[in-house]
């Protein structure tokens, strides 16, 4: 079995045509009911998961006994069939992130940036010691931020420059994007439309549109 967590169209997609593979989908529409629950908002793991939940749009679960199909997914995904075998083709995302590099460089991936690399107590584990690209931006934006602001523009303040944090509630009230991308397309048909799919840190692919 394997969890596919979806932002956009993915590769993963091809295996719901699968002969051999079955799948059941859960939608965001879902996700938003239950994130409506009583959630304590000061719990880290309940803003994870509401975090979680505005970047999906569905989750897809595949099943199968076909071992073709843990190849498919090394080829899309960069781990090793062997990986993915002993995970019975559920791979969490915390593993991916200490797995892909393991056997190569024995580095581990940022969550939030898989460009950035870290290094472990031990190459053995199932999820990474720190988030790496966290720590590179706390000790190198964050200082050059508030230097720039107090010392250059000459802005005094007490108040903290987060580099991240809790920034609910979204407000998607006045959110066009999708529709506003579609009518220029159509009433430009000369106009260019960069796709640039990544994966990100979390191991789900994302279609980036600029």
């Amino acid at each position: 079995m394997a969890p596919v967590l979806a932002s956009a169209q993915n590769p993963f997609d091809s295996f719901e045509d699968e002969n051999d593979v079955s799948s059941v989908v859960v939608t965001k529409n879902m996700f938003k009911l239950l994130s409506k629950m009583d959630l304590d908002s000061e719990d880290p793991e309940a803003k994870e998961y509401l975090d979680m939940v505005d970047n999906l749009d569905n989750i897809k679960v595949f099943t199968t006994e076909n071992q073709a199909v843990a190849k498919k997914m090394s080829s899309y995904s960069g781990l090793t069939e062997t990986s993915i075998l002993q995970n019975n083709l559920d791979v969490s995302t915390s593993f991916f992130w200490k797995d892909l590099l393991r056997n190569k460089t024995g580095q581990t991936i940022g969550r939030l940036d898989s460009r950035y690399l870290g290094l472990d107590k031990t190459e053995a584990g199932d999820s990474p010691d720190f988030n790496p690209e966290l720590t590179s931006w706390l000790h190198s934006f964050t200082p050059a931020i508030n230097y720039y602001i107090r010392e250059h523009l000459n802005f005094k303040t007490d108040i903290k420059y987060n580099m991240f944090g809790d920034v609910r509630p979204w407000d998607n009230k006045n959110n066009n994007v999708r529709d506003n991308l579609r009518k220029a397309m159509a009433e430009n048909r000369e106009i260019f439309v960069e796709a640039t799919l990544t994966v990100e840190a979390s191991g789900r692919p994302r279609i980036a549109h600029s």
